[in-house]
């Protein structure tokens, strides 16, 4: 996993240093003209200069350059975050308590009640959630002792429990 983070991260590392060089250089590399008029014409001689791609062309790849940083910073930032949520898998068969076996049950035959075959995931999901959560907040845990006893955040098991 790590070496995946890692994997991912650096194309956009890269934006974030490629990006201001090609704005740097989009100014950076100027391009000028003069117009001299002879003595006597009556026409006064100038000279302007600017970037090389005119100011619009300038202003547009400095805007996407930026654009192309912020993002690359959220993607970085994504990455890093950890999950809201983890799972343990323990070694060996779990061994459950009556309640716990009761419930399982309860949660089979919700689903055996969709059909022998349930191809919707959707369905199956929406019938087992009310009575995972039924039996969740008749555990007796509050929210905050779930959270002390797992890995999930807080708000989520508020969000969840809702």
């Amino acid at each position: 996993m790590e070496a995946e983070k890692r994997r991912g991260a650096w194309p956009w590392a890269a934006v974030l240093v490629l990006a201001p060089i090609v704005v740097l250089m989009t100014f950076g590399m100027q391009a000028g003209r003069c117009v001299d008029y002879a003595d006597g014409a009556g026409l006064e001689s100038s000279c302007e200069s600017g970037p090389a791609i005119g100011w619009p062309g300038a202003v547009l790849v400095a805007v996407l350059c930026t654009a192309l940083c912020v993002l690359a910073v959220a993607m970085l930032v994504r990455r890093r975050r950890t999950p809201d949520w983890s799972l343990t898998v323990e070694d060996g068969p779990p061994v459950l308590t009556e309640e716990q076996r009761e419930l399982l049950a309860k949660l089979e035959r919700k689903v055996t009640d969709t059909g022998p075959d349930p191809t919707d995931g959707d369905a199956v999901v929406v019938a087992t959630l009310r009575l995972v959560l039924v039996a969740l907040r008749e555990s007796g845990l509050s929210t905050q002792r779930i959270a002390d006893h797992s890995s999930l955040r807080l708000e989520s098991i508020a969000r969840i429990l809702r």
